[in-house]
């Protein structure tokens, strides 16, 4: 909710797995004690400093989707925002075409076109992102045995 206050540099480091030396470098700058915690008291990121205090806040595209690499590192907000959008993470071309002949060789329906909008996350899916911890990972479903992804098929 508000900043860090005073700040334990070890128990930053423990929280999150920055390197100290980073963590170290943002506490002699001021920086660490300024990063806010979000409701359920985990550090937000750098770019959240800013978030009530100025109308030009820049949400984090990935965190809102769950998948912000830089954590803490991060320069943009990691808040919710009041009219915030939700925006899709475009698959690259190659993996795109790559889906596609996948799914030819498997006599699927294809992968809809670039310009569709299918591959959006649902908006009820931002605010679980705020109201419940993260998921475990889970693995790919297996194949049916001797179907192979087109990739693999010519090897």
């Amino acid at each position: 909710n508000g900043p860090a206050g005073d700040v334990d540099v070890q128990q930053v480091h423990a929280e999150t797995g920055v390197p100290l030396e980073e963590l170290q470098a943002l506490y002699v700058q001021g920086v660490l004690a300024q990063i806010p915690r979000d409701s359920n008291g985990i550090l937000t990121s750098i770019g959240s400093a800013t978030h009530m205090s100025e109308s030009d806040c820049s949400p984090c595209l990935f965190w809102f989707k769950g998948s912000c690499a830089k954590g803490i590192r991060c320069k943009y907000c990691h808040f919710a925002h009041k009219g915030q959008k939700n925006k899709r993470i475009r698959p690259s071309k190659a993996t795109r075409l790559k889906w596609r002949e996948e799914q030819a060789a498997m006599g699927d329906q294809p992968i809809p076109d670039e310009g569709e909008d299918d591959y959006a996350v649902p908006d009820d899916f931002a605010v679980s992102l705020q109201t419940q911890p993260q998921p475990e990972l889970m693995a790919p479903p297996k194949a049916p045995a001797g179907a192979l992804p087109a990739i693999l098929a010519d090897q």
